[in-house]
């Protein structure tokens, strides 16, 4: 989504100082895109402070995840080279997303496994399904109450079962899968927490979640071809990592218990 798109779907919110701001960033993109917080300030003439609410107004959860996505932007206009290979393109996808994980602060999502009566895992297409499977199989490995959605109708009918207490863990790569968003919708109304894993982009999933954790993916081109390859390889590194995250907190848990016993 580009920039000028992100400014019409968040504008009620937005006031004129946004819109100038915003309006500086996006007609500066290739400068503004490797700032610092502090440097970005003293261009655009405003504190940090004040770009962290911005960057929270548009539905990111901080300065890092707002520079990330410009970064992106720019790199859209740039035309990657006809030789670059597969390859290649999926080491920079790696990259990208151990960047984001090196920047998330994991706790706040653990603490909402941790606390969750249940958690329900739900993906949204074949590879995500394949992945948060995995991931119920090992959450249920060290004790909680995993449910696995293993289809759409599953997902409809479970909703009228999850309650404030339980978690919704959803992978989606777009983040716009249409026959959801409502649904996904009513359950924030009804205080239900999500957790929402999807690619590196301003999307309406991650707009609706309590906890977004994101992975970056290229799609390949074939040529003479109009088919995409997208590799998922780079969202079973965030989900292992929100994994291993929990494992670490549950196995510090019990060493605590066993040396108060």
């Amino acid at each position: 989504m580009s920039l000028e798109h992100l400014i019409i779907e968040h504008k009620p919110i937005l006031n004129q100082n946004d819109l100038d701001t915003l309006l500086l960033i996006d007609h500066h993109l290739g400068e503004c895109a490797d700032l610092t917080i502090v440097e970005l300030g003293q261009k655009v003439h405003m504190s940090k402070s004040y770009l962290l609410k911005l960057s929270q107004k548009l539905g990111f959860s901080g300065y890092s995840e707002f520079r990330y996505y410009l970064k992106q932007l720019q790199a859209r206009k740039v035309v990657v080279p006809m030789t670059m290979s597969a390859q290649e393109l999926l080491m920079s996808d790696v990259q990208v997303t151990n960047d984001l994980l090196a920047q998330l602060n994991f706790e706040p999502m653990v603490d909402a496994i941790r606390q969750a009566n249940h958690v329900f895992c739900y993906g949204t297409g074949v590879s995500q399904q394949s992945i948060v499977r995995q991931l119920s199989k090992n959450l249920m490995s060290v004790g909680k109450i995993v449910v696995t959605l293993p289809t759409h109708t599953e997902f409809m009918t479970n909703i009228s079962l999850m309650s404030q207490d339980d978690l919704l863990i959803i992978a989606s790569l777009s983040g716009e899968t249409a026959e959801i968003i409502d649904e996904l919708r009513l359950l924030k109304m009804r205080q239900v927490d999500l957790l929402a894993i999807t690619q590196f982009k301003s999307n309406t999933i991650a707009s609706i979640a309590n906890y977004n954790l994101f992975f970056q993916t290229t799609p390949y081109q074939i040529v003479n071809s109009e088919s995409v390859i997208y590799s998922f390889v780079t969202l079973d590194l965030a989900v292992d990592s929100l994994l291993r995250h929990y494992i670490d907190h549950f196995n510090h848990s019990e060493r605590t218990k066993e040396s108060e016993a």
